[in-house]
């Protein structure tokens, strides 16, 4: 029974509250998996206690085959006048077929609809785009695709969409033609997600970009490392994103046990991806970095080398780590202390010239080290393991003099380390 109906149930006073409060009734969910012999008359209710309300849809496990079932068509009957009210839709569906004939019959968004959510099938095969998919909707602001194969039409352009969320996907969703495809039809962008599924066999494309295609307003991008190096090659061009301030990189950690070549085959594919961002953040000067799902067989000093070595990071103001693994202390060490840093680094040897971190700042110390993070203003630690209180304690006092702000949360610290820290700071 939804929360409202639970509300309303259990004496006049709550009764009267609930229903004269609209927005506690302007959320409609759907399960097609339960019995629903009973919800157009619930519906019913619903909308009469959310009056003029706009409405947050949610259906989930949308199969086709209900379709031709009567409380599916009861259930339109009742929804499909308030089409004009459908403020947000969320919708996930059963099987990568079910998606298009289901759209087709009955498309699942409003010509008002601000924010919709199309979450395709986990399996790994991704659903096909319906033909006209999304087409009228012209009100979006936010579009939200998992493991839905898109393909841009000469009548699908969403100027006012300035939020993409595309993943988790198989790769089928994520090639260079289908993030092209995606760029195209979603040219003012702001924020940018692709996630691929944790296991991808996408392989380095190298097509030129031509020298019109830009996504000018994009200035936070969220990404799984391989795409860096496979679909978004390219992308590393200023020219490309010259707005870019913000760079989330999701990693997919792998905990499981293993045996020696499984360990050191995963470690050298963490080094690729850390030496794969470490190339792309050379060209952007970005002011926040989020790190997310950093594990064992991410290097510390791999992390240093290839990424915070190679970087702009004399722009850097924000460090994010989020839900790392073991090795969370060292990481924390390599952002805060300084480290010996050579004139000419590996990557200052392949590229030719010196790295960006060796540019003069504030932070490079008379006894030949450095701040790799020399203007880090805040450092946010969310949901780590293992976090050694009394190490993080002594890099703090060593930490770059700008640093303002610390925060720990749901990560394993004891709470008088964390006080301590606080007292740092003030």
């Amino acid at each position: 029974m939804p929360a409202p109906f639970i509300l309303a149930s259990v004496n006049r006073k709550f009764r009267e509250v609930a229903r004269a409060t609209p927005a506690l009734w302007s959320f409609i969910y759907v399960n097609f998996g339960k019995s629903n012999h009973d919800i157009a008359n619930r519906l019913r209710h619903m909308l009469q206690f959310a009056k003029d309300d706009t409405l947050t849809l949610c259906f989930q496990g949308v199969a086709f085959d209900a379709y031709s079932e009567q409380w599916f068509q009861a259930m339109r009957s009742v929804l499909e006048p308030t089409i004009e009210r459908w403020y947000k839709v969320v919708a996930s569906f059963a099987r990568p077929e079910d998606l298009a004939p289901c759209w087709q019959t009955w498309p699942l968004v409003g010509p008002n609809t601000v924010d919709i959510r199309i979450w395709g099938s986990i399996d790994d095969r991704p659903s096909d785009q319906p033909t006209s998919f999304l087409v009228g909707c012209q009100a979006l602001t936010r579009v939200e695709l998992r493991n839905i194969a898109w393909v841009s039409q000469a009548d699908m352009v969403f100027p006012t969409v300035s939020t993409l969320c595309v993943g988790p996907s198989a790769e089928d969703a994520l090639g260079h033609t289908s993030v092209m495809h995606l760029c195209r039809s979603f040219p003012k962008l702001s924020t940018l997600k692709l996630l691929t599924f944790d296991q991808t066999n996408l392989v380095p494309h190298a097509p030129r970009l031509h020298e019109s295609f830009k996504l000018q307003n994009l200035a936070r991008l969220t990404v799984s490392p391989v795409l860096l190096r496979t679909s978004l090659q390219g992308f590393q061009n200023p020219r490309v994103l010259p707005a870019l301030m913000s760079v989330s990189v999701h990693f997919c950690p792998n905990e499981d046990e293993m045996d020696v070549d499984e360990e050191h085959q995963e470690s050298a594919r963490r080094k690729e991806d850390l030496e794969t961002i470490g190339n792309f953040l050379q060209k952007h000067a970005v002011k926040r970095l989020k790190l997310q799902g950093l594990d064992r067989h991410c290097s510390p000093s791999a992390l240093c080398t290839e990424v915070f070595q190679t970087m702009a990071t004399w722009q850097l103001f924000h460090l994010c780590l989020y839900g790392c693994g073991s090795n969370t202390t060292e990481y924390i060490r390599v952002a805060l202390t300084k480290a010996s840093l050579a004139r000419e680094t590996p990557h200052a040897a392949r590229l030719g010239r010196v790295p960006c971190i060796l540019q003069p700042h504030r932070g490079v110390g008379d006894e030949g080290t450095i701040h790799l993070l020399p203007n880090l203003r805040s450092l946010h630690i969310i949901k780590c393991e293992d976090v050694d209180g009394a190490k993080v304690l002594d890099y703090m006092r060593v930490a770059p003099r700008g640093l303002r702000e610390v925060v720990i949360r749901e990560s394993d610290i004891d709470e008088g380390s964390y006080a301590q820290i606080k007292e740092i700071l003030v």
